[in-house]
């Protein structure tokens, strides 16, 4: 659940273009990123979350690089 909350997220930040509302994205994603940080993932889940965090932040400085719904 947590991966395809990042998904969305990457999803608002590639469409967000005014400052204010990336603010509230990049927000928002350090909020997820605490909750993942929390749960007990094993090392390809923690990776993956990295993955998504780092699309993420591509997406909201206009350099996403590839999909973020990619799933293992």
């Amino acid at each position: 659940m947590l991966g395809r909350l990042f998904t969305l997220l990457g999803e608002v930040a590639w469409r967000t273009g005014r400052p204010e509302d990336r603010a509230a994205v990049h927000d928002q994603l350090l909020r997820l990123r605490a909750t993942a940080d929390r749960q007990n993932y094993d090392h390809a889940e923690r990776a993956r979350m990295e993955d998504l965090t780092r699309s993420v932040r591509a997406a909201l400085t206009g350099r996403w690089t590839h999909d973020v719904s990619r799933r293992p």
